[in-house]
């Protein structure tokens, strides 16, 4: 998915008790997660996505890890569905700066 980075290369770097060492999602599920809320054309920018309560949490945990940054989650209750948003890898902490 993403040319040239190794996820298990990078979990092996992670001392214990980092933040991406906490999920319970396997790097392969992670990647397949962050797949469909990344900009194809462009990984490292901003993320906006809608979804379901159910999909909340795997999709943050998702973002944080290949991003670095922690998402904003905003309910819209008229329609039961949350807006999920990250600045990106670029504009985050790891980011090209």
């Amino acid at each position: 998915m993403l040319p040239g980075l190794s996820l298990y290369a990078i979990n092996k770097t992670l001392a214990p008790g980092d933040a991406q060492m906490t999920t319970t999602l396997t790097p392969d599920e992670l990647e397949t997660i962050f797949a469909k809320v990344y900009d194809a054309q462009d990984w490292k920018a901003p993320i906006e996505v809608w979804c379901r309560g159910e999909a909340v949490l795997p999709i943050c945990e998702a973002i944080r890890f290949f991003t670095a940054t922690e998402p904003k989650v905003e309910l819209d209750p008229s329609r039961m569905r949350y807006l999920i948003t990250s600045e990106g890898y670029r504009a985050g902490p790891a980011g090209d700066h």
